[in-house]
């Protein structure tokens, strides 16, 4: 994990290098002798702004990851209790975990197109952000909710035992 952040942070570096040396390179100009050195500075710089934007598709592509373990957590706890949970309480628990599925084929869906031929391109066209942000923000909703029939239950449980 730690490596890898640190990998992640060096890259981050390079390509901010870059970008500073094609400015530095940009405000010689052609003056220094050198023919089409604007030309090939700019091309740099559009390389180097893929590779930008390319980290915040990686980025997405990890953060969902992580929000499918935080799900998966949830979903071992309620497991090792479900017991505990009566009749009603499961089949209200039956509805959300039918969303988060389809939240999650969603995000699977999303994911399953980074690495395909052209899947920058559609990434950066088709407001990535928002997608993954709207479909994070559902999931987070829909484990809120399952954390609270989960409390439910289990107060339930420990009020119907406190009782003679």
């Amino acid at each position: 994990g730690i490596e890898r952040l640190s990998s992640a942070a060096r890259a981050h570096d390079k390509v901010q290098t870059g970008l500073t040396l094609v400015d530095t390179l940009l405000k010689l100009g052609e003056g220094v002798g050198l023919p089409l050195l604007p030309a090939v500075c700019i091309a740099a710089r559009g390389v180097l702004q893929v590779v930008q934007k390319s980290r915040a598709v990686i980025n997405d592509a990890l953060s969902a990851a992580q929000r499918t373990i935080d799900v998966l957590d949830l979903l071992q706890l309620m497991a090792k209790n479900v017991n505990r949970m009566d009749v009603a309480s499961r089949a209200s628990v039956k509805d959300r975990m039918s969303e988060l599925q389809q939240l999650l084929d969603a995000v699977r869906s999303a994911v399953t197109a980074f690495g395909k031929k052209g899947w920058l391109r559609r990434a950066l066209k088709v407001k990535r952000r928002t997608a993954f942000s709207q479909l994070d923000t559902e999931i987070t909703e829909q484990l809120e909710m399952l954390l609270k029939f989960y409390d439910l239950a289990r107060d339930a449980h420990i009020i119907d035992r406190l009782q003679p």
